[in-house]
């Protein structure tokens, strides 16, 4: 079953590693990054890419959430 939405934010790999149980393959952060971007791109949607560290990562995905709502 395939959902499709209005936006999507893709949270980039600008942060520092840290290992945890739900994390794999730090060395490959690029590779999988690369992927994600591929099949949002393959299912025409509607993206931003979040960056930053801390509250300014933060600020940008509100960001991004605002400016798309100025649209609809």
């Amino acid at each position: 079953l395939f959902r499709s939405y209005d936006l999507y934010l893709l949270m980039d790999i600008d942060l520092p590693w840290q290992d945890d149980p739900l994390r794999d393959f730090p060395e490959q952060r690029e590779h999988f990054m690369e992927i994600w971007k591929s099949e949002l791109n393959a299912i025409n949607a509607n993206y931003r890419l979040i960056s930053g560290l801390g509250d300014q990562r933060l600020e940008n995905g509100l960001h991004a959430v605002k400016d798309f709502l100025t649209l609809i």
